[in-house]
């Protein structure tokens, strides 16, 4: 029998759509997963298997698939109450498909590509599903600090305000990222990007038993005698990456790039 790493090891875009090639079949994973122990209401914590009712779908009347009504508090339900499918017309069964595309590409997918592939019928719905899926992915409450070698940098993100040049300050977000190498990601999106404010978030996020990698800026400087090893990589003199002997390992910072 094939075990949870092999059928990992397994696991196809073919396959997945052959599996979930209807929403129905969609329905009943994503209710398995979420309801292992048998129906219960979102709205009022109902469990009682007797006092749960499914509704035949009819797309004539506007009648959903997977639609189950409580006979407690009267209110309708499906599985994607309370989750980041809700209010969503896309169907669960491409919602799946994307969580795969998103999770087995080693690239960004973008909305575009999730829009053509998945027959999205508009970007803004694609761009939804883009959106709530990478929050589905975010570990809003790591239990622990990042460890082992980790690259640092950080980014501004370009938003145009109408009447407003590129030379204005309010067009740029800070972003800085951390990635552990073969591993976790953390991002961050700072008020201001600062020496202190980086020393400050990277003690928040990773471990002093670290090794941090950065490019050779500035901000890094007294952020990195927090940590076991610093090793700067020299963007300015086309260096990519380099064996450093004192650690022993890869030094580079491409990871985060």
């Amino acid at each position: 029998m094939m075990n949870k790493r092999q059928a990992g090891k397994n696991l196809t875009l073919m396959s997945v759509m052959a599996r979930f090639s209807t929403e129905e079949a969609a329905i009943r994973y994503f209710e398995a997963i979420r309801w292992p122990k048998g129906l219960y209401c979102p709205h009022c914590g109902n469990a009682d298997a007797k006092r749960h009712y499914s509704i035949t779908a009819n797309r004539a009347k506007k009648i959903r698939p997977g639609l189950h009504q409580c006979a407690d508090c009267r209110l309708s339900f499906t599985v994607r109450l309370g989750t980041v499918m809700e209010d969503s017309h896309v169907p669960l069964n491409k919602w799946l498909i994307g969580f795969y595309m998103m999770c087995a590409s080693k690239t960004q997918v973008s909305a575009v590509q999730l829009q053509r592939q998945l027959e999205i019928g508009s970007y803004s719905a694609a761009r939804f599903l883009r959106h709530r899926i990478r929050f589905a992915l975010m570990d809003l409450f790591p239990k622990s600090k990042l460890d082992g070698t980790i690259a640092a940098d950080e980014t501004y993100l370009d938003e145009r305000i109408h009447g407003r040049g590129r030379s204005y300050k309010g067009n740029k977000t800070p972003l800085v990222s951390l990635v552990e190498r073969d591993g976790r990601v953390r991002s961050h999106i700072v008020d201001v990007v600062t020496g202190k404010a980086i020393t400050r978030l990277l003690k928040e996020s990773a471990s002093d038993t670290a090794c941090l990698n950065t490019d050779e800026s500035p901000l890094y400087n007294a952020t990195g005698r927090h940590f076991a090893t610093h090793v700067l990589v020299n963007h300015s003199d086309e260096e990519h990456g380099r064996f450093d002997h004192e650690t022993g390992r890869l030094a580079t910072a491409n990871t985060v790039e």
